[in-house]
């Protein structure tokens, strides 16, 4: 029998980031990087912890880790690769949707919310939110569903809480981008199981949406 964290220890943790997405997008008694960098801070520290505690299993050998430092740059070029091409994907998504009621409104939302001086945008990006995420929804969430269901199960155990919890958002645009890329990245992390080519695609992904090229 395969071991695992208990599903209420799990779902405790799916809840609370909603709680904080709530906070955050929903309630935002501060400006917004002042309550996300501390929620980002917590999923991304929870996501770690927890990922060091699960039980070694009969699936733990699929995980596999970096044997060379030739290991980690090629994990590293295939995150800037795909990060590029979900780029593309959000640039044909845009040109085709930007005229539904609503949609050009919420894209112009985001980046008016987000907005700070581009060399800290980048920092923050790069540094802290892509990491976060990937560490908690992947590296942990989908980790843990792979250690109890099915790839399929485990996959849409990470990429459905994904979208919902940006539902606090009210924000239609970013609940669509939080849908296709939580879907993106664990299909990513299913096929390679390792965290770090999710990391940098998801950063990467970040900077050049927020800084180098917005849809805007």
């Amino acid at each position: 029998m395969v071991n695992s964290l208990p599903g209420a220890t799990l779902a405790f943790d799916v809840a609370l980031a909603a709680a904080l997405w709530i906070v955050v997008f929903a309630w935002h008694p501060l400006p917004f990087w002042w309550l996300m960098l501390p929620a980002m801070a917590v999923l991304g520290a929870l996501g770690a912890y927890r990922r060091t505690r699960l039980p070694r299993s009969a699936s733990t050998s699929q995980h596999r880790p970096h044997g060379t430092v030739a290991d980690a740059a090629r994990d590293a070029l295939i995150g800037v690769a795909t990060a590029i091409l979900l780029y593309a994907f959000f640039a044909a998504g845009h040109a085709l949707l930007s005229r539904l009621p609503g949609f050009a409104g919420g894209v112009t939302t985001v980046y008016r919310m987000t907005r700070l001086p581009k060399w800290l945008m980048a920092g923050l990006l790069l540094f802290v939110a892509g990491p976060a995420e990937s560490v908690f929804w992947q590296g942990y969430v989908l980790e843990t569903g792979l250690r109890r269901w099915s790839p399929g199960a485990a996959w849409a155990a990470s990429v459905v809480p994904y979208a919902l919890v940006h539902c606090a958002s009210g924000n239609p645009a970013l609940v669509a981008a939080a849908l296709a890329g939580g879907a993106f990245w664990s299909y990513l992390y299913l096929r390679m199981r390792r965290l770090l080519p999710v990391i940098v695609s998801h950063a990467i992904w970040d900077l050049i949406m927020l800084v180098i090229l917005p849809l805007r």
